[in-house]
């Protein structure tokens, strides 16, 4: 899961040295360990990651939401970058929430797992 949520940030052009990349891995394991994915990322992501880091949940959401940014508002398209597209072809004006969910359903596309394969080889 670290690797695959690796893969889609760095093809976003969100670099490592953001805040909230890390936050956004951590996201994405906590919401894929819970059950039937029913958790609320106000009320148990954001307070989990902050307490791992030593920060605040606000914090915690202004770093993630701030991750993005660049890619949803400020960035043009990129016609040969899947995931890219992916986001903001699906995504409006995205919360983290709606940005989590199609993080994980990105994961586990098919077509995610294929190129990831291809480009292992």
């Amino acid at each position: 899961v670290y690797n695959d949520a690796d893969i889609i940030l760095r093809n976003l052009n969100i670099s490592p040295n953001k805040c909230g990349y890390t936050y956004w891995i951590d996201a994405v394991y906590l919401f894929l360990l819970a059950e039937k994915n029913r958790i609320c990322i106000c009320k148990e992501v954001y307070p989990t990651i902050a307490k791992k880091y030593n920060t605040t949940p606000m914090a915690v959401e202004r770093a993630m939401r701030l991750c993005f940014e660049n890619v949803m508002y400020h960035t043009t398209k990129h016609p040969d970058n899947y995931i890219c597209s992916y986001f903001k072809n699906s995504l409006l004006y995205p919360h983290n929430s709606e940005i989590l969910v199609k993080f994980v359903d990105l994961l586990s596309s098919k077509k995610f797992q294929q190129n990831k394969l291809k480009s292992q080889v």
